[in-house]
């Protein structure tokens, strides 16, 4: 093995561990803050406790590990200039996206409007958020025929089916578990959306 790429904590923890003779790469799959921004997800007091935290632990913590490692991949030329200050060698790698197949022509002809959202079904991502969106797009009749398609899987799976039941939008709201043939719905859909918080 020539390179290996770490996309959790833990496993670059393991990675350092190792004696083998190879480049080891951290990728940091989430904002710079995604693990604990205390002005995003809290307020007063706890808001204070995490931020002490994050600046005193949390990323202290994974620039004392990441800098033994070879190299730091983040999402977003945003987050590339916050590692810099932790890193030597930060790489900027956006989600890729091919965007060819996705300009082709529809399979069919959509009189919907057609909402798409791809991602693990975790907290993270927001989900939730959107179905209850949809449920008050619903009730005020603000759309007329509005669907949204659910692409992924994760933990959160039965929850949001869940959801979907107790708003009554088995027929606006559709789980598609994992799909190979995310171009095509790309293709069918009029909307992208990404609600991740």
């Amino acid at each position: 093995c020539d390179v290996a790429v770490a996309t959790t904590y833990s496993i670059a923890s393991l990675l350092n561990s190792t004696n083998a003779n190879m480049a080891k790469v951290v990728w940091e799959h989430t904002h710079f803050y995604g693990y604990c921004d205390p002005k995003q997800y809290y307020a007063g007091f706890k808001g204070l406790i995490k931020e002490i935290v994050n600046k005193l632990i949390t990323h202290p913590q994974r620039a004392k590990l990441y800098n033994k490692l070879d190299a730091v991949v983040v999402l977003t030329e945003k987050d590339k200039i916050l590692w810099d200050k932790l890193h030597t060698n930060v790489i900027a790698i956006n989600n890729p996206l091919t965007l060819k197949p996705i300009l082709a022509e529809r399979s069919e002809t959509w009189k919907t409007i057609r909402v798409v959202l791809v991602g693990r079904l975790t907290e993270q991502k927001g989900f939730e958020y959107l179905i209850e969106a949809i449920y008050l797009i619903n009730k005020n009749k603000l759309i007329d025929d509005l669907k949204l398609y659910i692409v992924g899987d994760g933990q959160l799976k039965e929850e949001l089916a869940n959801k979907i039941n107790h708003y009554k939008l088995n027929d606006k709201v559709f789980l598609l578990g994992r799909r190979k043939d995310i171009n095509m719905i790309f293709s069918d859909s009029d909307i992208y959306v990404s609600s991740a918080v």
